[in-house]
């Protein structure tokens, strides 16, 4: 582990310009970090994009690892990064654990910068999602990584058992071609009770009832493989986003102009 990450998560204390000492918060688990880099050293990006910075410990975590498999640049988003909250501590740290020359930091908002690196041409191949966490917040980041992203590329959500989150992951999962990746620490969703289990057991049944139940409990978490105890989750893309038209038979990743699944 990086000297500077590890002095953070064993001390629990951040130093700032001024000199002061501050409680370490505001960041990812230490399972969450080393999940990150298991992908990483999985799929061995070339270039990556993080939304959030806040005090590095995410960024660090993961450029550790993409250090290790021979990366390319990782762009962070952080318009906040410089306010009075951040400090500019966690661009600082980056600096310090020797990944100046990996980090790109833009400090616009997402939904401005996210469509300036698509029209440069940019495609990535990871990206860790840790920004705004409401909902059309959240699809707006989805949809800028995702038009940049590679067939077999992985976005994380980081705190996906917020609700605006999960909402976006559940579309992700029932209208894109997209799949939660395994990974050692996914605990998939109960089963739920009697009743999800009957709603959702039969063709029969879901054709009759479906329409009158919740998404949620039609197509529930388990049954797509979102974790519920966990506060992440990574979503590996299978197919490139193309449309078809009416009445043709598409395949995983065609969609005509009125597909459209709840969720």
């Amino acid at each position: 582990m990086n000297p500077v990450l590890k002095q953070l998560l064993e001390t629990r204390q951040i130093k700032t310009p001024s000199g002061e000492m501050m409680p370490l918060h505001s960041h990812i688990h230490r399972d969450e970090g080393e999940c990150l880099q298991q992908i990483i050293r999985q799929i061995k990006p070339r270039i990556s994009v993080e939304i959030g910075c806040a005090y590095g410990i995410s960024s660090l975590y993961i450029c550790e690892a993409l250090a290790e498999v021979g990366a390319e640049h990782h762009i962070i988003i952080d318009p906040d990064q410089f306010s009075d909250w951040w400090q500019g501590l966690g661009i600082a740290h980056l600096k310090t654990a020797g990944y100046g020359s990996l980090v790109e930091l833009q400090t616009l908002p997402s939904h401005q910068a996210l469509p300036r690196l698509e029209a440069a041409g940019i495609e990535i191949d990871f990206a860790f999602v840790d920004g705004a966490h409401w909902f059309d917040y959240v699809m707006v980041d989805f949809f800028c990584l995702d038009r940049m992203l590679k067939v077999g590329g992985v976005i994380v959500f980081d705190d996906a058992n917020w609700p605006g989150v999960r909402k976006a992951c559940r579309y992700v999962l029932l209208n894109r071609a997209y799949s939660v990746l395994p990974t050692p620490a996914n605990v998939n969703g109960r089963k739920g009770s009697w009743a999800r289990r009957l709603v959702t057991g039969t063709p029969v049944v879901r054709e009759h009832f479906g329409r009158l139940a919740k998404p949620e409990i039609v197509q529930p978490d388990w049954k797509l493989h979102l974790p519920d105890q966990q506060q992440y989750v990574a979503l590996v893309k299978k197919a490139k986003d193309t449309w078809i038209n009416e009445g043709e038979v598409g395949k995983e990743g065609q969609r005509t102009f009125t597909f459209h699944r709840e969720f």
